[in-house]
């Protein structure tokens, strides 16, 4: 796990150099092919003059280009901060002006949200970016925007432990907060992902979900990543579509949440699709779904999951050797590297006994932080280490129970 983000995409196209990396649209990319463009837009970025620790944006849809700005931006040894485009234009610019932002890399037509709806509020005036806006889009030279860069340049090194990903939370209370994720949190939840679900090489893997939530750029790009699968994804989710795309690729893994499971359930009452290789899932949303999901879609070793970003996203998981009793009816076993306790949350320090529901909280897991927030990090990461998760659970024989239950 001592294994930066980029270190992990080099290791891939060492080992799995002619493996398919990537299937989005039309685009098909091996690993030696997508290790090559994500160092080639590493060394524009250079070039360009972004330097070790430069804060870079992120925004646009699931895209091969999306994938290679995100291990392109981290071999530069600048810091990521995936932007989402579905934010209001005011919470774009503020998540851009929070994150002392340096550069916006967006997908063609999508810098304009920065200067819609102007002036409605005080504090909302355009971010300063020190090196500016440049557009990416689809094809050879999707970043042509960037100057050329030097082949002979020499990567910077980045340690494990230094911050990869700012990733801001939902805005939905409130204005989003950063969570600061390292390389190593990242990979080593990436590893122990993988681990409960037995992936390889050998899978295709599904995953709609977007690129710039934790469910996109950790679950799935760096999940597949970490053992040499196939990530095969689409710019915009349709169910329909989806489950097309599941019977053309191939896939043997899809990762949901329960909208998209939903949706594809829908579809599927009325039309057929050879899904017989989709055996491995995830979904979240209640676990009366996952049995749905089990009988209708033919995903025999579907499991649920509980995670929140804070704590680099996924949390528990259950096995897929796991009796189908447990994966039926929990939403997962902790991981062994983590602690778990359910405190009061009142009391915020006192563990509660086996049976009783309270908050979850986890230890070994936690983020380095709310960027640039320092009360808001002092109310949810206790002094010795345990990190608030907000989330309520009981905690019999290691498993997280569902409070719907």
């Amino acid at each position: 796990w001592e294994l930066t983000l980029g270190d992990l995409l080099r290791r891939a196209s060492v080992n799995w150099p002619d493996q398919e990396a990537l299937v989005i649209g039309r685009a098909r990319m091996s690993y030696r092919s997508l290790n090559a463009a994500a160092q080639a837009l590493a060394r524009r970025l250079l070039e360009l003059g972004i330097a070790r620790g430069n804060h870079v944006a992120l925004m646009g849809n699931n895209t091969a280009e999306w994938v290679i700005g995100y291990f392109g931006v981290l071999l530069a040894g600048a810091v990521l901060i995936p932007v989402n485009p579905r934010f209001s234009p005011r919470e774009i610019r503020y998540v851009l002006r929070k994150s002392r932002c340096d550069l916006l890399l967006a997908q063609t037509g999508m810098s304009q949200i920065l200067h819609q709806d102007m002036g409605q509020f005080e504090d909302d005036v355009p971010p300063v970016l020190h090196f500016g806006t440049i557009e990416y889009s689809h094809g050879r030279d999707a970043f042509a925007g960037l100057p050329p860069g030097s082949p002979e340049a020499k990567l910077p090194a980045v340690a494990a432990d230094e911050t990869a990903v700012i990733m801001f939370t939902s805005g939905s209370t409130a204005f989003p907060k950063g969570c600061m994720l390292t390389h190593l949190g990242m990979a080593r939840n990436a590893f122990l992902h993988d681990a409960r679900l037995h992936l390889s090489a050998e899978d295709r893997w599904f995953g709609p979900t977007p690129f710039f939530h934790a469910s996109g750029c950790i679950w799935g790009i760096l999940s597949v990543t970490a053992v040499g699968a196939t990530l095969v994804s689409c710019e915009k989710f349709d169910a329909e579509e989806s489950l097309q795309i599941l019977e053309r690729e191939q896939c043997t893994y899809q990762h949901g949440i329960d909208t998209i499971c939903v949706r594809q359930l829908e579809i599927a009452k009325t039309r057929r699709f050879d899904l017989s290789r989709l055996k491995k899932g995830t979904s979240t949303g209640p676990l009366s779904l996952l049995s749905r999901i089990r009988d209708e879609l033919g995903i025999e070793y579907i499991v649920s999951k509980w995670g929140v970003t804070e704590g680099y996203g996924n949390l528990t998981l259950c096995d897929i050797d796991d009796p189908l009793e447990r994966r039926l009816g929990s939403h997962g076993r902790i991981f062994e590297t983590f602690d778990y306790r359910i405190a009061d949350p009142e009391l915020v320090n006192v563990a509660l006994s086996a049976g009783s529901v309270g908050e979850i909280q986890v230890r070994g897991a936690a983020m380095q932080g709310y960027y640039d927030d320092p009360a808001a990090t002092r109310a949810i990461m206790l002094p010795d280490g345990w990190l608030r998760t907000g989330d309520a659970a009981m905690y019999p024989d290691l498993v997280l129970l569902s409070t719907e239950r």
